[in-house]
């Protein structure tokens, strides 16, 4: 009787230490699994960094590489516009003027390389209001573009925007604001056109505007300077800054 309770209670420790293993054995593959996942999350996480750091990167050489094209290109304005005398027409203008006049425009690169296939488009007009666009008369426009096929940096250039057809205009101005009839503006507007050395295409609107009264005051004073004995030559009347238009 002894005998067979001694053997039931061995054969139990010997089941309960094989519980005892497998259940351990068990845990540690459990642990296993878990430092499995948390490996491969940390690796997703160092991938995804990775990539991020990637992008970022691709992003900050893009950045450069366009401040670079920034401070390297041209960049081409009107600078100044002025109404000059030109001589005597040979055909009078639709106003009745021999006078001949045209504007002048100067234009500059002030960026660091050369503009190529520079083109000037643009013209001049009369109009009442500066600001109403409806009422423009004298029209004149730039027939032929001017094309120069380099503009380098800081060397200005010079022009005669729509040539001497300006003279129409000119005068109808300075006869519309003679005795104060209507305040009237004379405008001369347009745009240029040029490509940069990285093949960009690129535009700069201009718009100048003088009031009719100082254009009828300079020839005024341009015919006192011709009919008397003042020997120093009038300079040309400079143009000011108008809005540009959309």
């Amino acid at each position: 009787m002894l005998q067979e309770i001694l053997g039931t209670l061995s054969e139990t420790y010997d089941q309960l230490l094989q519980f005892s293993i497998a259940w351990k054995g068990l845990q540690l593959q459990e642990q296993a699994a878990t430092w499995t996942a948390i490996s491969a999350i940390f690796t997703g996480l160092s991938a995804l960094g990775v990539i991020c750091a990637l992008v970022i990167s691709g992003l900050s050489l893009r950045v450069t590489a366009k401040t670079g094209r920034d401070q390297t290109r041209a960049y081409v304005d009107a600078t100044r516009c002025e109404i000059c005398y030109g001589g005597t027409l040979l055909e009078p203008t639709s106003t009745g003027d021999f006078e001949g006049y045209y504007v002048r425009l100067t234009i500059q690169n002030f960026g660091q390389t050369p503009a190529s296939e520079f083109q000037v488009m643009g013209k001049v007009l009369v109009r009442q209001f500066l600001e109403d666009s409806h009422g423009d008369t004298h029209v004149i426009e730039d027939a032929g573009e001017k094309t120069w096929r380099r503009l380098f940096p800081t060397t200005p250039r010079s022009l005669s925007l729509v040539g001497m057809g300006a003279a129409t205009p000119i005068h109808a101005a300075a006869k519309k604001d003679e005795g104060q009839i209507y305040r009237c503006f004379l405008l001369a507007q347009g745009s240029i056109r040029y490509t940069t050395i990285h093949g960009e295409k690129k535009e700069s609107p201009f718009s100048f505007t003088v009031d009719g009264d100082r254009i009828a005051a300079h020839f005024r004073a341009r015919a006192v300077r011709r009919f008397g004995d003042q020997s120093e030559p009038l300079k040309p009347l400079e143009m000011q800054f108008a809005p540009k238009e959309e």
